[in-house]
C-alpha cells in the first residue's frame, strides 16, 4: 500500500510541529509520561496493550507499589500478579507475560531493562510497538513507532490507502514524520488526537490542528 500521492517533506514537517504545538496544550496526564524510568515505561506498555488507557490509570499505581522493581516481579507468585492486574482484561496471560517477562531481565539482563530492539521482541508479552515505545519514550532512542492509533491518524489526514499498524509502508510514513529526534511528544500527541479529537466516528475536525492538512477533512467539507 503506498500514499496516493508522497506528502511533501514540509507537509510532513507541518504535520509533526502542529501535534507536538497541540500536545503541549492540550496531552492528556499520565503517570508513566512523569516518570519515564525503564521500568514504570515497561510496565506501562505492558499494560496498555489490548486495554484503555483510563483502564490502566486505576492499577498502575497499586501494581507498582506492590512490585516496585524488576527484582520484586520476578520473584512474586503469577497468582498475585494476576490479581493485581484484575479489571484489565486477558488477566492469565497479562499476568503471565508479566512473570515470564520480568524473570528473563532478571536472570539474563542483571535486572536492567534491555535497551536494544531485538533483545526487547524476545521479551513475552511486547510487540513491535511497545518494544519502540520503550526505547523511545524510556531510553531516548530516536525510533519511530506505530501503533492503530497512529495508523488511522496518518491514513486519514494523509489520504493513505491502509490503516493498518502491520503495514511497512505506514511504519516508513511515520518514520518520515518524526524525524530527525522522533520526539516523544509526536507520539503521545497523535494518541491522544485519536482519543479526543480525531475519533473513528464522529470525528471533531473543527478543533483538530490538522485540520488544514487533512484529506479527510476537505472531503467532507
Amino acid at each position: 500500500m503506498s500514499v496516493k500521492e508522497t506528502p511533501s517533506k514540509r507537509t510532513l514537517n507541518r504535520f509533526r510541529n502542529a501535534v507536538i504545538s497541540w500536545f503541549d496544550d492540550n496531552g492528556r496526564d499520565y503517570p508513566w509520561r512523569e516518570d519515564t524510568t525503564p521500568y514504570r515505561i515497561l510496565i506501562a506498555e505492558m499494560l496498555l496493550r489490548r486495554t484503555t488507557a483510563t483502564a490502566v490509570l486505576r492499577v498502575y499505581s497499586p501494581f507498582l507499589a506492590t512490585f516496585s522493581s524488576i527484582e520484586e516481579l520476578a520473584r512474586a507468585d503469577q497468582a498475585e500478579i494476576q490479581r493485581t492486574v484484575k479489571g484489565l482484561g486477558l488477566q492469565r496471560v497479562r499476568a503471565n507475560h508479566l512473570s515470564r517477562t520480568s524473570k528473563t531481565i532478571q536472570n539474563d539482563h542483571g535486572g536492567e531493562v534491555p535497551n536494544d530492539l531485538d533483545v526487547l521482541l524476545k521479551l513475552p508479552g511486547l510487540g513491535r510497538y511497545s518494544a519502540a515505545a520503550i526505547l523511545n519514550f524510556a531510553f531516548g532512542q530516536s525510533v519511530s513507532m506505530v501503533d492503530g492509533n497512529i495508523a488511522h491518524l496518518v491514513s486519514r489526514v494523509l489520504d493513505f490507502e491502509s490503516a493498518s499498524p502491520d503495514d511497512e509502508s505506514i511504519w516508513k510514513l511515520v518514520d518520515n514524520i518524526g524525524q530527525p529526534d522522533h520526539d516523544r511528544r509526536l507520539y503521545w500527541g497523535m494518541i491522544d488526537l485519536v482519543a479526543l479529537v480525531c475519533l473513528r466516528s464522529n470525528p471533531r475536525c473543527q478543533l483538530c490542528p490538522l485540520n488544514n492538512l487533512c484529506e479527510y477533512y476537505r472531503k467532507a467539507t
